[in-house]
């Protein structure tokens, strides 16, 4: 008898093999995020790459990174 989850269950699972890879918090919830707006568009196919948003945000990607590794190297030296 089917209770009405799967799609729950089925982002339990994606979760879970997420998880083995990777067990950081903040980059399962992004891999959540993206596969959450894959499914809801449709599919890769229907994702739109010519938003100006998505272009700057992965032209200043590593810059976010390095910035976020300086914060994180500061942060545990003065600990």
């Amino acid at each position: 008898m089917s209770h009405g989850q799967a799609a729950v269950e089925r982002g339990f699972c994606v979760n879970k093999q997420v998880e083995a890879e990777n067990s950081d918090t903040s980059t399962v919830a992004a891999k959540r995020l993206i596969c959450d707006h894959m499914h809801a568009v449709g599919g890769l196919m229907n994702v739109d790459f010519h938003n100006s948003q998505l272009h700057v945000s992965c032209s200043t990607a590593l810059q976010r990174y390095f910035t976020y590794q300086y914060q994180i190297l500061t942060f545990s030296v003065f600990k």
